[in-house]
């Protein structure tokens, strides 16, 4: 047999949420998730309020582009916006495009990104990402 079987629902497609793990888990956004990045994933969703071990900590190319972001990036889906935000925009240069995709990636309901697409404010009022230009380059700004 070639299909992975559901037992709550034969007739459901498990490729939406195959896809939506896939995207969460690839914590460095290259299209693919390795077993250190599978690791980690697993990891947070067992443990949301431990920070990840040092050896599967992976390096986040624009870390160093991310104003206001003082929690720790995770990827859990019990943690906060600004956190699962600093997840994904450490692996993305800042720029609309990427806003709009952490937007993609957070849902619907995490807040509208505003009609210039340099700016996304969260539902409930938890505060704003905005992409900035800076002396240095582009950088991603929080705001509460």
């Amino acid at each position: 047999m070639s299909h992975i079987s559901n037992p709550l629902n034969l007739n459901t497609d498990l490729s939406p949420l195959v896809q939506k793990l896939g995207r969460h888990a690839d914590m460095n956004r290259d299209g693919k998730v390795s077993g250190s990045e599978f690791a980690e994933f697993l990891d947070q969703v067992l443990h949301p309020d431990q920070p990840a071990p040092p050896s599967l900590t992976l390096s986040a190319p624009y870390g160093d582009r991310m104003v206001g972001f003082d929690v720790p990036p995770s990827a859990s889906p019990s943690a906060s916006a600004k956190a699962r935000i600093a997840a994904i925009a450490q692996y993305l240069a800042p720029s609309s495009d990427n806003l709009r995709q952490i937007a993609r990636e957070l849902g619907p309901s995490a807040g509208v990104v505003r009609p210039d697409g340099l700016s996304m404010m969260l539902a409930g009022g938890e505060g704003t990402v905005s992409v900035r230009d800076r002396a240095n380059g582009p950088v991603w700004l929080w705001s509460e």
